[in-house]
């Protein structure tokens, strides 16, 4: 892997973890949890051109939507309690 290739994977879980750490701290369960990340993830674009812009927002959604892929598997190891 390239140095740039691991400075931006680095980045990507960087931020990653920074987007599930306030989620759940800022939230009471991890249902809202998981739409508070939707707080970060920018919308489609209308059309789809490859710019660096649009690049960067796709390499954004997918980091929300890991972030959203990572607490609901902390969520699904919780003991249900009866």
């Amino acid at each position: 892997m390239s140095e740039f290739n691991k400075l931006v994977n680095d980045m990507a879980i960087d931020l990653q973890d920074k987007i599930v750490k306030e989620a759940l701290q800022k939230s009471k369960t991890y249902a809202s949890a998981v739409r508070y990340c939707d707080k970060y993830k920018p919308e489609l674009p209308d059309s789809y051109n490859a710019s660096t812009g649009e690049i960067v927002e796709t390499l954004q959604r997918n980091i929300c939507e890991d972030a959203k892929r990572q607490i609901r598997d902390l969520a699904m190891k919780q003991v249900i309690v009866k």
